[in-house]
């Protein structure tokens, strides 16, 4: 998918190339795209699919189709986002200029219907994360929450520590969470890509793709 800005120059992509972590197409490979030659105003959307199905469950580049109201999900599965308490949305903003949404660290979010498809064992979750602060906690990504006020953890989530390391959360049972921690320290006003990475009891953490930690022995996650 391809989103373009209104423009009195037809926009145009020349390539778009295709990179792997390696040529052997291995399951483990990691893919990412780029576009040559293209609009400087234009953003590359990249769902993938195995026939004819997308593979993401959600996706949100948060781009110029997002606003201050409404945030596009491009998976496919159409499950928009909704900024709540404020959240603000900065269309020149994010890694690429393409747009992010800046929260307060308190109760801005982007609200997400809950689904059963959110309930696997096996899943990578990735974000684009800037730092305006350091030193404190700040929950990044939040499956789950106790939304009868009773305090019982559930499901999973990436945070932020206040040693600024990130941390993996998963819940395995009533009022028991457990985490791990990366080894980078996240440094102010930098963009970091990190990803959470969860299969069948092994989960693992990377930041801007180098491999951080991991734990294993989970039980099924609640």
């Amino acid at each position: 998918n391809i989103t373009i800005i209104s423009s009195a120059t037809p926009l145009q992509i020349d390539e778009v190339v295709l990179n792997s972590t390696t040529i052997s197409n291995f399951t483990r490979d990691n893919f990412t795209t780029h576009k040559i030659n293209g609009s400087s105003n234009t953003k590359n959307i990249t769902t993938y699919k195995v026939n004819g199905s997308d593979l993401s469950i959600l996706y949100y580049p948060l781009e110029f189709n997002s606003t201050g109201s409404f945030t596009q999900d491009y998976s496919g599965n159409n499950r928009h986002g909704t900024p709540t308490n404020g959240a603000t949305f900065l269309s020149s903003g994010g890694h690429d200029g393409f747009g992010a949404y800046e929260f307060d660290g308190l109760n801005k979010h982007v609200a997400i219907p809950n689904n059963a498809e959110f309930h696997i064992q096996s899943f990578t979750a990735s974000v684009w994360i800037k730092l305006n602060e350091t030193g404190d906690y700040h929950s990044i990504i939040q499956e789950g929450d106790a939304s009868d006020g009773s305090n019982v953890a559930e499901g999973w989530g990436i945070r932020i520590d206040n040693t600024n390391k990130v941390a993996g959360r998963f819940a395995e049972a009533t009022n028991d969470y457990r985490q791990f921690y990366s080894d980078t320290i996240l440094q102010k006003d930098i963009w970091y890509h990190v990803s959470l990475v969860f299969n069948q009891g092994t989960a693992k953490l990377f930041v801007n793709g180098d491999e951080q930690t991991s734990t294993s022995s989970y039980t099924d996650i609640t």
